[in-house]
């Protein structure tokens, strides 16, 4: 009886293979790869990257830090370069974060924001490292949302989170 159910299984699983084989066939065929292996507007994946600067004209110390943290861990995470803090890097990025507004939408009864709107633009420009030559521009990069977050700082982290996350998949974008 147990055999007659394993083959049963082995017979519902057979259609199930040849069609990821022949999907694994035909996308491989068509210029179809992996979005870590493209290559990016920095060239291959051994190069080095480093923040140039970071322009942000709020009144919050904390912006700057929250932009170069989030580019940190999407290029690690999409393996674009490799991140260096400081010495020579192969390329360099300038952040600039061209307007940032957070309202606070809904409050408690003890007058604590529960929702934040924000709305945050950057723009990112890459140079080459020995040259100085601008080698790539995003061009600014909106993007608006609500966030239930504790304080304004967790939001706009979020915030830049999306905007960074949307530059880096530019950068895959070599045309």
């Amino acid at each position: 009886m147990w055999s007659q159910n394993k083959i049963t299984c082995r017979r519902k699983a057979l259609p199930a293979l040849l069609f990821l084989l022949l999907a694994a066939a035909s996308l491989g065929g068509c210029g179809y790869q992996m979005a870590g292996s493209m290559p990016s507007v920095m060239g291959d994946t051994s190069r080095t990257l480093k923040v140039k600067s970071v322009d942000q004209p709020t009144l919050y110390p904390w912006m700057g830090y929250i932009v170069r943290s989030a580019l940190r861990d999407e290029v690690s995470s999409r393996n674009l370069a490799r991140w260096v803090d400081s010495g020579q890097a192969d390329n360099e990025i300038s952040l600039k974060v061209e307007s940032y507004t957070m309202y606070s939408q809904v409050r408690d009864v003890k007058e604590r924001t529960l929702i934040f709107t924000g709305s945050m633009t950057i723009s990112a420009v890459l140079y080459d490292g020995r040259t100085n030559d601008i080698i790539w521009r995003s061009g600014p990069v909106s993007y608006s949302d609500s966030y239930d977050a504790l304080d304004e700082k967790k939001a706009a982290q979020e915030l830049s989170a999306e905007i960074i996350r949307r530059i880096t998949a530019n950068m895959r974008m070599r045309f």
